[in-house]
């Protein structure tokens, strides 16, 4: 033990490291030429810095400025987020997701089938083979196309509940049936002639189309409404008819003029019906310019009752209006609080909407005395069309191209 080393000891360590230094050999001295040649520059004078590389003599091409790099990537994120989830293919008039869940019924026979079948295994298949998301997202997208007061054509035919007008939520996906509509062979009887092109889906076990081999342009029949990264879209629906003959003749005559087409398309055909009172000259420019508002109202009538007393029945309501709201403020307006003691304008109020046909049925709205036999005073007709006005009246803004290029791409 005495033998070794003591490593705490620092005598020890100096003398151990003189001895090795003893036990090396002396290197070789160079000349003095050979010394001032090998030396490199930092070491003849240590005070002196290292030399600098020689400038640039500009940037480089392929390297872009911070700015430029930004702008190149979040355009992309704003292109995959459009083509991906947000706005619909002017070729179809579908979203992927909505894209996804027709295909989907397809393959499983339901556009021919006499019954219905549970929502839940639509979206498993759906989110299983082709949208790897979650399912409340293709459920409410798959409501959505089975309602008839939000699209003009319905392409999903829901047995169930599926909502209402006034925001109710669909049932779950568990308790609601659903089938394809006859109007959807317009979007896939064509599907297996090679007609699209196909790409494989996310896991590459299955193939998915494109597009779907829409007969109709779908984006001017049903609309399309999305908000992306920097843009959005609020596409008005349209009648069949009208597009349908638009189509014929642009098929027949290439050349034929935006007028004529304006001619046989004169206006949005909204799902819930109201009245469109802008004027042509100003829904012509919204089409030719691209953007624009459209005022909308509802339709209404005055009957007559017993005793003097008249009803205002309203019929039609424009899209997004619900009846809700509608019926809250003419009781606001009939019957306010006031310090007068004037008394109630309106006798009575009865929502008779149907669950399922109301934009088509709406008696009984509001129903409001007189004062002057059976004459509307015009106290309480102005103070109704005032509400009605306020609530009714909305601003579609419309983002859909010239009739005429998107109808010639499909």
């Amino acid at each position: 033990m005495t033998d070794q080393l003591n490593l705490f000891d620092a005598s020890a360590k100096l003398v151990t490291d003189a001895a090795k230094e003893a036990e090396l050999p002396a290197p070789q001295q160079p000349d003095q030429a050979e010394k001032a040649v090998a030396a490199p520059p930092f070491e003849t004078d240590s005070a002196a810095p290292p030399a600098l590389p020689p400038p640039a003599s500009g940037p480089a091409d392929d390297i872009p400025s911070p700015a430029d790099y930004a702008a190149r990537r979040y355009l992309e994120y704003a292109m995959s987020v459009v083509t991906g989830r947000a706005l619909p293919s002017v070729a179809d008039g579908q979203k992927p997701v909505q894209r996804r869940i027709l295909y989907a019924m397809h393959r499983m026979g339901l556009y021919k089938s006499p019954r219905h079948v549970k929502s839940a295994r639509v979206v498993g298949d759906v989110i299983g083979k082709y949208h790897p998301h979650g399912d409340s997202s293709v459920y409410e997208a798959m409501v959505r196309m089975a309602q008839d007061w939000s699209l003009r054509y319905p392409i999903v035919d829901g047995q169930g509940n599926f909502g209402s007008r006034d925001g109710d939520n669909a049932a779950a996906m568990r308790y609601t049936e659903a089938r394809l509509t006859p109007i959807a062979e317009l979007l896939l009887a064509e599907l297996d002639e090679g007609t699209v092109d196909w790409k494989p889906n996310y896991d590459g076990a299955n193939d998915e189309p494109v597009l779907l081999p829409a007969r109709l342009p779908f984006c001017l029949l049903n609309g399309a409404s999305g908000i992306a990264v920097g843009m959005a879209t609020e596409i008005p629906a349209h009648n069949l008819r009208e597009v349908a003959n638009v189509a014929v003749n642009l098929i027949k005559d290439p050349n034929f003029s935006e007028e004529e087409v304006l001619a046989l398309i004169p206006g949005p055909d909204y799902p819930g019906g109201a009245q469109i009172i802008s004027t042509a000259e100003e829904i012509a420019a919204i089409y030719r310019g691209g953007r624009g508002s459209m005022r909308v109202r509802a339709k209404w009538k005055i009957e007559n009752l017993a005793r003097g007393q008249w009803r205002l029945v309203i019929t039609e309501l424009p899209p997004g209006v619900s009846t809700n709201t509608v019926m809250s403020e003419i009781e606001a307006c009939s019957n306010p609080v006031a310090k007068d003691k004037a008394g109630k304008r309106c006798s009575r109020r009865n929502n008779s909407t149907s669950r399922r046909h109301f934009c088509r049925q709406f008696p009984n709205a509001a129903c409001a005395t007189n004062r002057a036999r059976n004459t509307p005073s015009g106290w309480s007709l102005n103070q109704l069309l005032r509400v009605k006005a306020r609530t009714i009246w909305c601003a579609c803004c419309s983002l859909t191209p010239a009739l005429k290029p998107m109808l010639q791409l499909t």
